[in-house]
């Protein structure tokens, strides 16, 4: 049993006799779905997210290999060519210090799995930068909700972002 093409892809390769069977992550749509554009703003209000800029959203382990050193170099670039934005980043790690001391990125550690969705909404986009993926949730979670989304182009990260850079 695999998630996606990708996982296909590698184990009829090493397995070529073996039946394989695709089944996606089921996603809770309850939980993970877009809401209107007033609801929007009182989420972004609860959260203490202002609104008057870009918000840009990062979900995952503060790693290397999950791509926060492309967050931390990106939010530079950003900063230089004077764009409004606020980079989100959800998640603990290693590279929580160095993100914190990175102008634009807000750390904001681990959050309650039930709050995740009402960060999905209030983004303007999710970037998942991560080096090694199959087929993730944030992407799954994040396209529920409404939000685009911009990933790394691995694994199958192609079959659900709005866009992928290499």
């Amino acid at each position: 049993i695999v998630l996606g093409p990708t996982g296909r892809e590698v184990i009829g390769s090493r397995n070529a006799d073996v039946p394989i069977s695709e089944i996606p992550q089921p996603i809770d749509r309850e939980q993970f779905s877009p809401v209107s554009s007033d609801r929007e703003r009182a989420l972004a209000t609860e959260l203490g997210i202002p609104t008057s800029q870009q918000v840009l959203l990062t979900v995952g382990r503060l790693t290397e290999r999950k791509g926060m050193r492309t967050v931390v170099e990106t939010a530079k670039q950003l900063t230089a060519r004077n764009k409004r934005f606020r980079w989100y980043v959800l998640g603990e790690g290693p590279m929580q210090e160095e993100l914190t001391a990175t102008p634009g990125i807000e750390p904001l550690g681990r959050v309650d799995f039930e709050r995740i969705a009402d960060y999905y909404r209030v983004a303007d986009l999710v970037i998942h930068p991560s080096r090694i993926e199959g087929l993730p949730n944030v992407l799954l979670e994040a396209a529920a909700c409404g939000t685009p989304t911009v990933a790394r182009d691995v694994g199958d990260c192609q079959l659900i972002a709005s866009a992928t850079f290499e």
